[in-house]
């Protein structure tokens, strides 16, 4: 019966115009009593997300100049922040895999008030679905606008566009792109709405269904990014209240192990990436900037686990380790983000003591055994920098929460970063290739021009 019923789901979300190719009719979705609905949100697919050409545009990546050379490929425009990003006819599959999961969440939310209560539901039932389909939109449109808007500024917000609020499953519509103020306040509301139900449970069954504490985190994720660091901090502490174990990286041997997710104690909510489109045109991974490098030292297991040595390099690790095509992130909404958002928000406030002790509390699960230590030599002038750096360590490859830092940081003007792309000349002397200068409208990703051909009151970013 679940397969039937995402088959169907499936065939309306893959027929959509005019936010991808073709126009959908909800009368091949069926779905009808409140068990059709549960299934419906019990798959992986509602999990499974492709952010890494997001992550490659980062600062935390190299690329050879193989990679970079190789025509038509989106992976290397990102990299080398081109203007233009997809060539004519090619699509954006992360906009287009991004909506899917919104539009499946929109038939749940058009639907669900009309279902039946069957043998296997009960009327609570009703209200739990409704709240983590709202839970899973929140995730999708926070992603979109932040990759395809500006880093939110209270002063710009009502003209910044974001991305199409589409909240109904009716295909007639053009929809125009939603200012940030709005699709802010919108993202807010879903959360609150789902955290306020009181019967939905602290945690969902399983990784891949939200529970209150996806819900709070995601709202500290959100008021963030707002830079309204009390309420940020406040559901930081919620979802902390609920879970805050860590993974001891000590006790790991290789990547694959961290990206069993099911059995991670730090997961609210599971989100991964599995790629194969990089492999497929590269036939290699990427590797860690030299940057990175030095940014985690070799004591350091993210780096040690995640950027293995191959020879002379540190490849990323899965395809390393595993010898296969695929290269796997995990993007979960988990303890160490709401860990470090607790931290900023307590840095940003002065209390510096408070916001080092959540710093250590995570390397000490982070750094060799043999070589921690924990930071003492710590004042006002630089705790705000060793809780970003120690960010920027821990959520670099998690589905773009570097860049948005970098985007947002940048538009906050006090920790300003100019991002450069290095490369080897004839005779392997190391020059500049490309640069990204703090604000650049290269910051804000393109949207394809199908998706532009397809909606009239579609509105492209500009990019130089």
């Amino acid at each position: 019966m679940k397969k039937y019923l995402y088959f169907i789901v499936f065939l309306f979300l893959m027929s959509c115009s005019k936010f991808f190719d073709v126009k959908p009719s909800t009368t091949n979705v069926n779905p009808t009593t409140i068990s059709d609905f549960k299934e419906v949100l019990n798959t992986d697919s509602n999990a499974s997300c492709n952010y890494l050409i997001v992550d490659i545009s980062s600062d935390a990546d190299s690329f050879t100049n193989l990679m970079t050379g190789v025509q038509n490929f989106p992976y290397a425009k990102a990299y080398q922040w081109r203007k233009k990003i997809w060539d004519d006819g090619q699509s954006d599959e992360m906009y287009n895999s991004s909506y899917s999961r919104i539009l499946q969440m929109n038939v749940i939310l058009d639907r669900i008030n009309n279902a039946t209560i069957d043998a296997n539901s009960k009327e609570v039932d009703r209200g739990i679905v409704k709240s983590q389909a709202k839970i899973n939109r929140a995730y999708y449109y926070w992603q979109l606008a932040n990759i395809y808007g500006p880093a939110y500024q209270s002063s710009t917000a009502s003209q910044d566009l974001t991305v199409p609020l589409i909240t109904t499953t009716n295909a007639n519509l053009l929809p125009k792109r939603a200012n940030a103020a709005d699709m802010y306040n919108f993202i807010i509301s879903e959360l609150l709405y789902a955290v306020s139900n009181p019967n939905l449970e602290n945690m969902g069954i399983d990784i891949i269904h939200p529970g209150k504490a996806s819900g709070f985190a995601l709202l500290a994720r959100t008021y963030l990014y707002m830079n309204k660091f009390d309420s940020a901090e406040i559901y930081a502490d919620s979802a902390l209240a609920i879970k805050r174990s860590l993974v001891d990286y000590n006790s790991y041997n290789v990547p694959t192990q961290l990206l069993s997710l099911s059995t991670n104690p730090e997961v609210y909510l599971g989100r991964f990436c599995n790629d194969e489109s990089f492999y497929n045109v590269a036939y290699s991974s990427f590797y860690a900037s030299g940057d990175y490098i030095n940014l985690l030292t070799s004591s350091d297991q993210r780096l040690n686990l995640y950027f293995p040595y191959d020879r002379t390099i540190r490849w990323y690790g899965t395809y390393v380790l595993t010898n296969n095509s695929n290269l796997t992130f995990d993007y979960s909404i988990s303890v160490p983000e709401m860990l470090l958002t607790k931290a900023e928000c307590l840095s940003r406030r002065g209390q510096y003591s408070d916001a080092i002790a959540l710093i250590n509390t995570l390397r000490e699960k982070r750094i060799s055994s043999f070589s921690y230590s924990p930071i003492e030599d710590y004042n006002a002038n630089n705790t705000d920098s060793i809780v970003l750096a120690e960010r920027r360590k821990e959520l670099s490859f998690h589905g773009g929460l570097r860049w948005f830092d970098l985007k947002r940081l940048n538009r906050e003007g006090k920790y300003t970063t100019t991002l450069y792309r290095y490369d080897y000349d004839a005779n392997y002397n190391v020059i500049t290739t490309a640069s990204l200068s703090p604000n650049s409208p290269n910051y804000v990703f393109p949207f394809s021009t199908l998706i532009i051909n397809n909606n009239q009151n579609m509105v492209q970013n500009e990019r130089e």
